[in-house]
């Protein structure tokens, strides 16, 4: 049973300026940063609901300031299990990443989009990303923690996924994780650009997912449905759980998910979730056809 998870977005700003956002940067500019002693107080506060994990997420909430005490308080003091999602950037320095081990973080979760310089560094609009987040990594290992990663599917990686997925399990990876994008913010302003219909991604997806089998690690995906890939259900998750909370989550990002009638006739259809509501306006539903 998945323990309750608390996420909360620390910031706005990112040292990253990624396509495939889902968030648009002129909107994050609006964002009401709430102070140290707030979120403190919000992860106390909700410990009365069963939380037990609390995940830091931004933006980039290694770029907070705070963000060590912030840490050190969810574990030491409140005992729950911490969680970071970052770009990595900033972990390149071994000297951050033995502080945040100091402070008591759990897990770390690193974000990479691309198995080369050329196609991380061209996703993330940022030079010199690609060698930052591999350098995480490498610290991480050698501190012996334990790292995830994420990578975010788009129409310049997607026949990348297993040469994404070997690299980080050569360089520690105790699991990765691929995410089909919100098309929101960014993802929809350069749609064009970024995305790729479900249908195409499919065979390259499977096959990066069942490298996991063979080198004894786990992966998962999440948004694409199980009709897609119904031979490697066990690999796919839910993007949203019941037993998450958001704070600080924008209401820019639409987060609500289509399902339609033909699905009621999938034997899947109980424990699937369907697919984000804006896909099927831009690509139909053909690509859906119900399990029987």
């Amino acid at each position: 049973m998945m323990k309750r998870r608390l996420i909360i977005k620390l910031n706005a700003i990112c040292n990253n300026k990624c396509k495939f956002c889902i968030y648009s940067f002129k909107a994050w500019r609006n964002f009401a940063q709430r102070d140290t002693s707030c979120i403190k107080e919000i992860m106390k506060s909700n410990l009365r609901y069963g939380i037990r994990q609390v995940i830091f997420t931004g933006g980039e909430p290694t770029l907070r300031p705070d963000l060590i005490e912030l840490i050190s308080y969810g574990h030491h003091e409140l005992g729950l299990e911490t969680h970071l999602q970052t770009n990595g950037r900033l972990l390149a320095y071994k000297s951050f990443c033995q502080d945040l081990v100091v402070a008591g973080l759990d897990y770390f979760g690193v974000a990479v989009h691309g198995h080369n310089p050329s196609l991380h560094d061209y996703l993330s609009n940022c030079t010199g990303s690609f060698q930052q987040a591999v350098s995480a990594m490498q610290n991480l290992a050698r501190l012996r923690q334990k790292f995830i990663t994420n990578t975010v599917i788009t129409k310049q990686n997607y026949r990348h996924l297993s040469d994404i997925a070997k690299m980080v399990l050569c360089l520690g990876a105790q699991k990765y994780q691929f995410i089909f994008p919100h098309v929101s913010g960014e993802a929809y302003i350069n749609r064009k650009i970024v995305l790729v219909k479900m249908k195409q991604v499919v065979p390259f997806a499977r096959d990066a997912l069942q490298l996991g089998i063979k080198f004894k690690r786990s992966s998962t995906i999440k948004a694409i449905p199980f009709c897609l890939l119904k031979d490697c259900d066990s690999h796919i998750r839910r993007s949203i759980y019941p037993d998450e909370k958001y704070v600080f989550f924008k209401d820019e990002a639409d987060c609500s998910l289509w399902k339609g009638e033909r699905c009621k006739r999938c034997s899947y259809n109980e424990k699937c979730e369907g697919v984000w509501q804006v896909y099927p306006r831009l690509f139909g539903t053909e690509e859906f056809v119900p399990v029987t």
